[in-house]
């Protein structure tokens, strides 16, 4: 029988993983929050600086990348799914 000590690197190591999910997750929702502002900000703006055109649409895809993965990813979704389906 292995004992909490054998375990402990293990355990560690799953919690490493499991923050830096976390602290991931939230820098995805920082850049879709602040780059949609951003992107609106300097789209707003354009008609008088006309070279900050290619920020805004740099801006832009990293808000459509960030949606992307946050989509697709969709954290902690596949827990809640296991929770409420009956195994049989």
């Amino acid at each position: 029988m292995a004992t909490l000590a054998a375990w402990g690197p293990t355990l560690v190591i799953l919690l490493a993983v499991v923050i830096a999910g976390v602290v991931a997750w939230n820098l995805l929702q920082g850049v879709l929050i602040v780059g949609s502002l951003a992107a609106t900000g300097a789209a707003a703006i354009t008609g008088e600086l006309p070279d900050i055109r290619w920020a805004t649409l740099g801006i832009t895809f990293l808000v459509g990348i960030a949606s992307g993965f946050m989509g697709y990813f969709k954290y902690k979704e596949r827990s809640f799914t296991f929770s409420k389906e009956p195994t049989l």
